[in-house]
């Protein structure tokens, strides 16, 4: 039995997940997400492999340095939501300036 593979779109952009996330797909093209063993995504790269966008986190979640393009992708391979600031978990929101976790939906 293979990975299950899924994609969402979010009106603006197409996504396409495996486990965790592989490509994203926009206007501009499509960039693939570089992750490290955690599964956070430290880089994105365009369809020719440069380099377009980094990022680093602590170890709570919080971007210590970011430079170039970024994606919706960041800590652990999870969704950043940029509305509410948080890093939504399927179950829970991630605030590592507040609390490991919020519970419900928000």
């Amino acid at each position: 039995m293979g990975r299950r593979r899924a994609s969402a779109d979010d009106g603006s952009s197409a996504y396409l997940q495996a486990g965790e996330p592989l490509a994203a797909i926009d206007g501009s093209g499509t960039m693939y997400p570089l992750s490290d063993a955690l599964g956070s995504v430290r880089g994105l790269t365009d369809a020719y492999g440069d380099l377009t966008g980094t990022a680093d986190h602590d170890v709570f979640g919080e971007v210590r340095a970011s430079s170039g393009a970024s994606g919706i992708f960041g800590f652990t391979g999870e969704q950043y939501d940029a509305e509410s600031g948080f890093t939504y978990l399927r179950a829970r929101y991630l605030s590592p300036g507040l609390s490991p976790q919020l519970n419900g939906a928000l």
